[in-house]
């Protein structure tokens, strides 16, 4: 039996649909940027919201053909700041698609899912609203989310954005040095991209890569390294957050990785359907 998880986040909305072994079978991205709005007016404005509606009610009959009968939807920072989210889960309620809005802090503990080799690593999620993040440096671990998100970025007074930094500064100090960092999302991809299209590089690698794409013009990000459109601004900015992460922790590597919330979302669903 199939399971459907979308993701709405402040600069796209995702899903993915899995077998109930947790293999990714499916994956759609579609470009709609809810942060635009939440981090400007405060609020989701009224076409956006019908473009929301009606993007998700495309998603549920999507599932319901495949006869998908776990569907998840769960939205993060957007949502979370949005004023008339009371209103948006009332409409999608009408059309039985039940929204969880989930908190920064849950949203980063479902990084905790993530499993790799290494014994030291962080896991660094930088979405269009906040920044989550999990460190293990092999003695202790912790999560914790940032109002870091790329898409909040372009919009907030460069106090608020100093401040969260210094939060963040403060919370990698706890931790000793990691072996790698994975990067999740499509931020830390593309500017991979623009190299051998290696998804494994090394710190040194990384920053002449993050330099190259801040140099190049956004048709040449586009057009050539077929760069998508909603996200040539704001790569830059999350490159740089990798970066200070990077240099803080001292990582050795860094590392693109496809794994997501809702990758994570599988694997508790999984793990206590089993308990």
């Amino acid at each position: 039996m199939d399971i459907a998880v979308t993701d709405i986040g402040s600069n796209a909305i995702k899903y993915k649909v899995f077998s109930d072994s947790g293999e990714l079978k499916e994956y759609v991205r579609e470009p709609l940027r809810l942060g635009t709005d939440v981090f400007n007016h405060g609020h989701i404005r009224d076409n956006t919201r019908k473009q929301l509606v009606n993007l998700l009610i495309k998603f549920k009959q999507s599932f319901d053909s495949k006869n998908i009968s776990q569907q998840h939807f769960i939205a993060t920072s957007a949502l979370r700041d949005a004023n008339n989210k009371n209103e948006i889960i009332e409409a999608l309620a009408n059309h039985d698609i039940y929204l969880n809005i989930i908190s920064g802090n849950e949203e980063a503990e479902l990084l905790t899912n993530f499993t790799t080799k290494y014994r030291s690593y962080g896991v660094v999620d930088i979405g269009g609203g906040s920044l989550d993040i999990y460190v293990n440096d092999g003695a202790k671990s912790s999560y914790a989310s940032f109002n870091l998100g790329a898409v909040r970025l372009l919009h907030i007074s460069a106090k608020k954005i100093i401040d969260e930094k210094q939060k963040l500064q403060s919370w990698l100090e706890n931790f000793q040095s990691v072996e790698i960092i994975y990067g999740l999302g499509g931020n830390l991809r593309c500017i991979l991209e623009i190299g051998n299209g290696e998804k494994k590089v090394s710190s040194e690698s990384y920053l002449m890569l993050l330099d190259k794409f801040k140099k190049m013009n956004n048709d040449t990000l586009v057009n050539n390294y077929l760069i998508p459109e909603d996200r040539v601004d704001i790569v830059p900015l999350a490159g740089e957050l990798y970066k200070e992460i990077m240099e803080q922790l001292r990582a050795s590597y860094l590392k693109s990785s496809f794994w997501s919330i809702s990758n994570g979302l599988i694997e508790k669903i999984i793990r206590e359907s089993k308990e």
